[in-house]
């Protein structure tokens, strides 16, 4: 099996961190990389990751993009995905999606779906991969064609795995975006390929009180802050799209 990078940006990531680096590592994935980029921190969260086999690269703090685009640079594999500090990966996420990219060497990306939402100390908030895979029709395959036509489908790039080699080709996040430069690079790559999505669980997705991009998330059905929601609508428009409503799709769930 090829070697996979797995990037972790971080700021203040608390008592989380750790948590979603042990679920990396429970995986025994041969030729793992993990590369938390530490992007200007003022907690102690790295210091109980530095003991542990992950490479650690420092940065000021220049947002999520900016650490996105900083552990790619530092990732030595030829293929890289992302984990959020906060969140948890499902057994068996990582060699699913590489088994399939190994076996289609056509394919520039591959995505899977979420599979629980959970609560600050890990408790299940809600079930979400029956649920949206009941949705769905597989094969799925992702395309700007899917959300002109107003179909809906969570953008988040920890449940795609990238060949190393689509960041030479599309570019990196655009550290001129403050706010989810994950959905530009999603639409971005969507003008050039199509996406496959499996019907597999990828991560664990947590809510808590201090989510970066949504509010009242540890109180019950969470919604966008006010910058987040101005900056989708932006980026919706910048690629040509013009959804109807922009809720976090872990409402659907909760």
């Amino acid at each position: 099996m090829s070697a996979l990078s797995v990037v972790i940006p971080v700021y203040n990531a608390g008592p989380y961190l750790k948590k979603a680096v042990d679920s990396l590592l429970a995986e025994r994935l041969p030729g793992l990389e993990i590369v938390v980029v530490d992007d200007g921190s003022t907690d102690d969260a790295i210091a109980a990751v530095e003991r542990l086999p992950v490479v650690v690269v420092r940065q000021g703090n220049k947002g999520e993009a900016a650490a996105r685009n900083a552990g790619v640079r530092r990732a030595s594999s030829p293929f890289v995905t992302f984990l959020d500090a906060d969140d948890i990966l499902v057994p068996g996420a990582l060699a699913s999606r590489l088994r399939h990219l190994e076996a289609h060497p056509g394919e520039s990306a591959v995505g899977g779906l979420p599979s629980r939402l959970i609560d600050e100390s890990g408790r299940t908030a809600a079930e979400v991969f029956t649920r949206m895979a009941a949705k769905l029709t597989f094969p799925f395959r992702l395309s700007s064609a899917f959300y002109r036509a107003g179909g809906f489908f969570p953008v988040s790039c920890s449940l795609y795995l990238y060949r190393r080699e689509v960041f030479d080709l599309h570019g990196l996040y655009d550290e001129a975006l403050p706010v989810a430069p994950d959905c530009d690079f999603h639409f971005r790559l969507l003008k050039s390929v199509e996406i496959p999505v499996l019907r597999v669980p990828v991560f664990d997705r947590r809510l808590h009180a201090n989510n970066l991009s949504l509010t009242g998330a540890g109180a019950g059905a969470p919604s966008f802050r006010p910058e987040i929601l101005d900056a989708v609508r932006a980026i919706n428009r910048r690629h040509g799209f013009d959804p109807k409503e922009i809720v976090p799709w872990e409402n659907d769930y909760l």
